[in-house]
């Protein structure tokens, strides 16, 4: 299954989450280590230093931060637009799996289509939609 692709930068949420942790940390290093070796040797007044510092650090921040927002209220607006897609298919058991092959979204006209509510299906694996003498000869005829 290929990803949909978005104009822009898009992460997935794990990699965001790892980018928005040690994004800033490796540039505050790099920010203190300019500072330290660096603008220490150009600006001996700490105050100044400072002031540099904080226009270096505000300068990165603020572009960062209105990325990592916005890379989420995109996420936030497609799955938005993905639960009302769902929603309104109401002949087509419609279901989003997890990398593991677990069903995490079930469509309203899941249980009339496949006879599975969503209590009962959620968290289970797509195989339970196989018979199992199916799943053991690699037949793959969903089980109706």
């Amino acid at each position: 299954m290929q990803r949909p692709t978005h104009p822009g930068f898009a992460l997935d949420l794990n990699r965001l989450r790892l980018v928005a942790i040690v994004a800033p940390v490796a540039f505050l290093a790099g920010v203190e280590a300019v500072s330290a070796f660096g603008l220490g040797l150009l600006i001996s007044s700490p105050g100044l230093r400072f002031a540099v510092v904080f226009l270096l650090l505000a300068v990165a921040a603020i572009p960062f931060t209105v990325w990592v927002f916005r890379v989420i209220e995109r996420q936030q607006h497609d799955l938005a637009r993905g639960a009302v897609l769902l929603e309104s298919i109401q002949d087509h058991a419609i279901m989003m799996l997890d990398p593991d092959g677990r069903v995490v979204s079930w469509g309203p006209a899941g249980e009339q289509v496949m006879g599975y509510g969503a209590e009962e299906i959620l968290g289970r694996p797509y195989a339970t939609f196989f018979p199992p003498d199916a799943i053991s000869s690699g037949d793959s005829s969903i089980a109706t």
